[in-house]
């Protein structure tokens, strides 16, 4: 109730200077828009809503130090019906005197006189100007998420709109108009990132004594090369032993965003992590909600009560205990193939994993911990997408499928073919049309304007 107070004392505002008295619904509109064009504005923004209960979150501890430091920002000059012909203004007031906001509002002043502005006349310098802004006030901003962390972990609550996620998607292959071509990936305030970021780092050291070797993915000292060599000199191996085997390329549909939480957190537990690391991270998934934007339209909040969130810095190193556990269970069920006296059931590089099995005749076996497996973790088989890659000495009869999965003589995984017969011919132009494929994107990405090496 105290930090209410001061909020509700601070009164922070964004207006619009020309237009005081704005319905709800013009409000809305112009913040949509403004928004859509790198504007992070507010209208009449306050630190209470309208029920009076104080709204949380970093922003506005953030708006409360620099009211403090006197930093106000006021944006003038935009109407309603008349946004284009505008170009926004920011003010810095009150303690004027400050040496520090002197020196921001003269840099504004600069910024703002030759920041280029779009048809509506939103400035793009946005995304610039907040680096820029955290990096002049980087003490001040580090002092407020160190207390705002603490509090977080030793209260065990986070601020309201802390976890609130908006979900965008890209695309992968295949046909455009089927929805299930398409990544979502969760974009999460900065304060959230930066938090799930510190517990990454964290965790990142511990993963080596956990987490076997055939996992190459965010571990230190692991690298995705030696699953791409591993998955090269096998068959060779296999071939002058005179043996043969299959790998089974397995996708999994929508991975990330169907994991049981409730599994990751006794999977983490069994392998170690302690209860106040997992106290945090159950906070960070708890009462998660995300907005899809689609071609610039924003839906309805929805709750997600499975998964972990793309976009999140924290999210692919808890996706590696999902990961062990589906090695576990290939080794508790006996499968793999036998390779220099040891037998490896899989390799695995987050969650794409290359099963490995002795036969064809293994392949009902591996489907029954399949189902195991996804009974238990929420991950499915994309029986489509699954492909069945024999490898060594392969027999010259094979049939097109085995057990429903696709038996084919080439795979790609990692962004590399594997293929049954090594043929350095084809290899050469898969590699030539890889090189050239980066020497395009370079081509791209130089000729973008005002773009440093640096980016």
């Amino acid at each position: 109730m105290a930090a209410a107070a001061s909020w509700r004392q601070a009164g922070f505002q964004v207006v619009f200077v020309q237009e005081p008295h704005l319905t709800f619904h013009t409000r809305t509109a112009i913040e949509r828009r403004l928004r859509r064009h790198g504007w992070v504005a507010y209208i009449s923004l306050s630190p209470t809503g309208p029920s009076g209960r104080a709204r949380g979150g970093t922003a506005i501890l953030i708006k409360q130090e620099l009211l403090r430091s006197g930093v106000v920002s006021v944006v003038g000059g935009l109407r309603p019906s008349a946004l284009g012909p505008h170009r926004p203004r920011v003010r810095l007031g009150f303690l004027t005197s400050n040496p520090l906001v002197q020196e921001l509002q003269a840099w504004l002043d600069q910024e703002l006189a030759a920041a280029p502005a779009d048809h509506l006349g939103a400035l793009v310098w946005w995304p610039s100007f907040k680096r820029r802004l955290a990096e002049r006030f980087k003490a001040s901003f580090l002092s407020i998420l160190a207390r705002l962390y603490t509090a977080v972990s030793t209260l065990g609550q986070v601020p309201a709109g802390f976890t609130d996620g908006l979900i965008t998607i890209l695309y992968k292959a295949g046909d455009r108009a089927d929805p299930a071509n398409y990544r979502p990936i969760t974009l999460l305030c900065t304060d959230y990132r930066l938090y799930a970021k510190v517990l990454a780092l964290r965790l990142n050291p511990c993963l080596a004594d956990v987490i076997d070797r055939e996992q190459t993915a965010f571990v230190p000292g692991r690298r995705i090369g030696e699953n791409v060599l591993a998955l090269q000199c096998l068959p060779e191996l296999l071939r002058r032993q005179g043996r043969w085997a299959v790998c089974i390329f397995c996708d999994f549909r929508k991975a990330y965003d169907t994991l049981d939480r409730g599994f990751l957190f006794r999977a983490m537990a069994a392998l170690g992590v302690g209860e106040g690391f997992l106290a945090l991270v159950r906070l960070l998934l708890a009462d998660t909600r995300a907005r899809a934007t689609v071609n610039r339209w924003v839906s309805t909040p929805e709750a997600s009560h499975a998964g972990v969130r793309q976009g999140c810095p924290l999210a692919p190193l808890l996706y590696l205990f999902i990961a062990q556990a589906l090695l576990c269970l290939l080794r508790e069920r006996n499968l793999g193939v036998d390779v220099a006296g040891q037998r490896f059931a899989a390799l695995q590089f987050a969650d794409d994993a290359e099963v490995l099995l002795p036969s064809v005749d293994d392949i009902p076996s591996f489907l029954s911990a399949m189902a195991t497996f996804g009974d238990a973790t929420g991950q499915r088989l994309n029986v489509e997408k699954t492909k069945v890659l024999p490898i060594g000495a392969v027999p010259l009869t094979c049939l097109p499928t085995a057990h429903g999965l696709q038996v084919v003589s080439e795979a790609t995984s990692l962004g590399v073919t594997f293929a049954s017969t090594p043929d350095p011919a084809a290899a050469a132009t898969r590699w030539q049309e890889v090189l050239e494929g980066v020497e395009a994107c370079y081509g791209r990405i130089a000729s973008l304007r005002r773009l440093s090496i640096f980016g």
